[in-house]
């Protein structure tokens, strides 16, 4: 019996899957790091940038009563990295590792919208957040 041996993917092809799922990303300097998606792969999926930033955020949420979370930019999306919830509240929002929102609608967006340039385009939400700040 035989084969039909199949040559594996290269690696360009391989790393533009992986960038398609937001599985990895590119920096400036084209160096790969692993993207926000491993986030929503499983909970107990832990990047650096979570180990980092889930005591602050648990302080940070216990200190204001109400929920902290980390939101990064992916593409023209707000998606959320991690999150903590206060323990002692009748109520709170949860925000789960994977939750998108587009960057134009709610604060998450606003706030990664915040520092770029002015545009016609902007929302007056967005305006007004600047001329807050």
């Amino acid at each position: 019996m035989r084969c039909a041996a199949t040559s594996p993917p290269s690696l360009p092809n391989l790393l533009r899957t992986l960038e398609t799922h937001e599985l990895e990303e590119r920096d400036a300097a084209g160096r790969y790091w692993l993207g926000v998606g491993v986030a929503a792969l499983a909970r107990s999926v832990r990047s650096d940038l979570q180990t980092a930033a889930l005591p602050r955020l648990g302080a940070l949420a216990e200190e204001l009563d109400m929920t902290a979370f980390l939101v990064v930019r992916v593409g023209g999306e707000a998606v959320t990295v991690s999150s903590a919830e206060p323990n002692d509240t009748a109520a709170h929002v949860v925000y789960r590792p994977g939750t998108r929102h587009p960057l134009d609608r709610g604060a998450p967006g606003l706030a990664l919208l915040m520092p770029e340039a002015p545009s016609a385009d902007d929302r007056d939400p967005l305006r007004k957040a600047r001329q807050t700040s």
